[in-house]
């Protein structure tokens, strides 16, 4: 069917960028958790360098940044990261699975899917209100203003798409499920019904 091979391709094509995300991810946490070392050992010499170095990218950068805003820019980010990089995951997973299936028709993959929608929502809303406690505490320390504050609502978004998916998944795998069976058992006077549970025919 031409329908479910552009739906394999557009699977295989999402295999690849979840993977790629995945990869990126890992790379923007440890690189997060070695801007926060470098912030607490290094102190004033790395806020220093940073603020010139931004100043020199971004020709309207007025502002100096705080420890507070490095801080909790770096603590924003490894947050980001670690959502992503678990939903990522489970992303390539599913992916996988549903290509090994040859459709997404499927119980196991609808329930697959669905479990990855909840996960991404729930990373969601964790991220969001462990980074808006961080960024209340680190506001405290900054006079009540940060420069950059991060934002995840839109994993809530593709966990929600995720969701929708999954049922209609679902419903297409007991169409196809009910279909075998038509096909398997057909009403022909029941010369080809399944035997009785007691051992009748």
């Amino acid at each position: 069917m031409k329908s479910l091979k552009t739906i394999q391709t557009l699977a295989k094509i999402a295999k690849i960028i979840s993977r790629i995300v995945f990869i990126v991810s890992i790379v923007m946490l440890c690189l997060s958790v070695l801007g926060m070392v470098s912030v607490a050992v290094g102190g004033d010499a790395v806020l220093e360098t940073t603020n010139s170095n931004m100043k020199m990218v971004i020709a309207e950068f007025d502002k100096d940044l705080s420890v507070a805003d490095l801080y909790c820019t770096f603590g924003l980010s490894i947050l980001i990261s670690a959502g992503s990089i678990l939903v990522s995951r489970f992303a390539v997973r599913y992916f996988e699975n549903e290509l090994k299936a040859g459709t997404p028709f499927t119980a196991e993959g609808a329930k697959e899917l669905f479990s990855l929608g909840i996960m991404s929502i729930a990373a969601s809303l964790v991220t969001s209100v462990v980074g808006s406690i961080l960024i209340s505490i680190c506001k405290k320390y900054n006079g009540g203003e940060l420069i950059f504050e991060g934002n995840n609502s839109g994993s809530i978004i593709l966990g929600i798409v995720f969701l929708i998916f999954s049922v209609v998944f679902k419903y297409g795998a007991e169409l196809r499920h009910n279909r075998q069976d038509a096909n398997n058992y057909p009403d022909n006077g029941g010369d080809n019904c399944p035997p009785d549970e007691n051992g009748g025919e």
